[in-house]
């Protein structure tokens, strides 16, 4: 069975510290694919693991929808 759940890290930029969100994809509980540092704005990327889930992405896409989400 396929999930996605967000991720949460820490990450550092020119000596400034922040959190950004990504996206993991697992397969049978074993997570086989992961975009991180999508966006700060976790809302914005929770909507993404929701429409993940909704249609059901292949984990082979994950990438590329996200990419794609993020230039629309």
């Amino acid at each position: 069975m396929i999930t996605y759940q967000l991720t949460e890290e820490k990450f550092t930029l020119d000596g400034e510290t922040y959190t950004g969100y990504g996206v993991a994809g697992f397969l049978d509980g074993q997570k086989v694919s992961e975009v991180r540092d999508i966006s700060c704005n976790r809302a914005y990327v929770e909507d993404l693991v929701r429409l993940c889930r909704a249609y059901q992405v292949a984990l082979v896409h994950l990438r590329d929808v996200a990419e794609d989400y993020i230039t629309d």
